[in-house]
Order: C-alpha cells, then sequence, then structure tokens
C-alpha cells in the first residue's frame, strides 16, 4: 500500500512532504510530529468499512470527526460496519490506525468527507506507521479524479 500510494503521489507529478519519524499509533504522539516538522495541514484519518454483501469502502475524514454509520447508511442505501483488523489488513496491507486515502485496488471505493477542502492542506498515513504525509487539498481532488476507484463525496 505504501508503494502505491507513493507512485500514485510520483506519477501525477504532485506536490509533497513526507516526513519519517517514530512509529504512531497514538494522537498526542500525531500532535507532536506535526509540531516537530512544522505540518500546517489538517489531519485525517481513513477508516476501512464494508457491507453485508462484502463490497469495501475507505472513508477519508478529518481526523477530530466521528464516523456517523446512520448517515452512510442512508449515503450508500445499505447497513455498514467497520471492516475487522484481519479484512482491514488483507484488503489494504495496512493496520487499522494508518490506512492510506489512496492506492487501493478499482474495488474498494471511497468516500471523501467534504469537509476536508475547506482546508489547504492534508496530512495523512500513506499505509505505514512510522512515515506521514503533507499535500495540499486541491493535489488530493486532482489525485481522486485521476484514480479509477468510485469516490463518493460525502458532506453532513
Amino acid at each position: 500500500m505504501y508503494r502505491d500510494t507513493m507512485n500514485l503521489l510520483k506519477k501525477l507529478n504532485i506536490d509533497y512532504k513526507e516526513i519519517e519519524h517514530e512509529v504512531v499509533f497514538d494522537d498526542y504522539k500525531i500532535k507532536k510530529i506535526k509540531e516537530i516538522f512544522k505540518l500546517e495541514g489538517i489531519e485525517s484519518k481513513t477508516l476501512f468499512l464494508k457491507t453485508k454483501t462484502q463490497n469495501f469502502f475507505a472513508f477519508i475524514m478529518i481526523e477530530s470527526k466521528k464516523l456517523q454509520p446512520r448517515v452512510i447508511r442512508e449515503l450508500l442505501d445499505q447497513k455498514i460496519t467497520m471492516a475487522s483488523s484481519e479484512e482491514t489488513l488483507i484488503h489494504t496491507g495496512c493496520f487499522p490506525g494508518c490506512v492510506a486515502p489512496f492506492g487501493y485496488a478499482e474495488e474498494v471505493s471511497l468516500i471523501v468527507d467534504s469537509e476536508i477542502f475547506l482546508y489547504n492542506k492534508l496530512i495523512f498515513s500513506p499505509g505505514v506507521p512510522m512515515k506521514t504525509v503533507e499535500m495540499t487539498t486541491r493535489d488530493f481532488k486532482v489525485l481522486l479524479k485521476e484514480i479509477n476507484n468510485k469516490v463518493i463525496y460525502y458532506k453532513d
């Protein structure tokens, strides 16, 4: 996943800042890394979701927000649940907590919280817990138009 994510950024000629740091899985360390490396973007998180029919979705949202299953169910017209740690690892190559926002096989659809585009820059995990990437949200929007995944924009 990490390689796919970074290769896509390079292929599309997208400017980004990549930071290597200690392994991070908690909010306190993420905030410290943001301060140390002077990252300006909004922190994001990607949740890996599934339906009863085994359709998978990567839900990209602002770190501070909570998943609203009812709203997503209405958006997709079907019930969703969090994929298990094992399913997440199998389908993304990532551990929960460091799932990348893109770089997936075509059958994984993306749900993108439109609030992300109210900010200039986006900070995300490229699929490994010891790296962080920052890019502009303008470039993120360009990237979403270039990938083969279905992209659904969510606004609450």
